[in-house]
């Protein structure tokens, strides 16, 4: 090359291109990137790494969340259900158990009533009276049929002394000596004081004595 160049002015050149020949000696490479260019590429893609990272443990801990409301939904929902089944259950329960307590109160009530009727006949009274003295209890029941049985005594002694006093007339034989024993039985308690009243020779008669 330096034989084919010429000095010109000082300088030599070629004659082909008309270089400088030091122009040409002096190795050229890629230009070099500006300062801070590599810096900010490199902060751009550590910015976008650190965003998904970010989104990536939100929408992990939204999913666990998401989870947890529902599966704690799901056990709400049973637990209502289950809830709602022990309520209708219950209700049922109670239900029958009303139920029972209305029949075992029926029973206990014709039971009671008829066990008054029973000792009121054993006193000679009339068990038509058994309804109206049978009470809450056996010990209530007995006091209004001692109670009964006083007011009845008194107040056969004091229609004796009123008949004794002659103001209750007597009835005339032929009448109380067509009352037969059957009648006599299904007389009421009225019709048996009536007759204690009226006639009570007869009446002693079909009692065998016993008031």
């Amino acid at each position: 090359m330096a034989e084919n160049a010429k000095q010109t002015g000082g300088a030599m050149v070629t004659p082909q291109t008309g270089q400088n020949v030091a122009d040409l000696a002096t190795p050229t490479g890629p230009t070099e990137p500006a300062a801070g260019t590599a810096v900010n590429a490199g902060g751009t893609d550590d910015v976008q790494s650190k965003i998904d990272e970010a989104l990536k443990a939100a929408r992990k801990k939204w999913d666990a969340e998401l989870e947890t409301r529902l599966s704690e939904a799901i056990s709400e929902s049973e637990r209502l259900a289950k809830l709602n089944a022990d309520e209708r259950a219950e209700a049922e329960r109670q239900k029958e158990q009303e139920k029972f307590e209305k029949e075992r109160a029926k029973y206990e009530r014709e039971k009671l009533e008829f066990e008054t009727g029973k000792s009121l006949m054993d006193k000679g009274l009339s068990p038509q009276f058994a309804s109206f003295l049978a009470q809450d209890n056996a010990e209530t029941t007995k006091a209004n049929i001692d109670a009964f049985e006083k007011a009845f005594n008194e107040e056969v002694q004091a229609a004796v002394v009123d008949k004794l006093k002659g103001t209750v007339p007597k009835a005339g034989t032929d009448k109380a000596a067509a009352i037969t024993q059957e009648a006599f039985n299904k007389m009421s308690y009225a019709e048996r004081v009536k007759l204690y009243n009226e006639d009570k020779e007869t009446y002693e008669k079909l009692t065998g004595g016993n008031q």
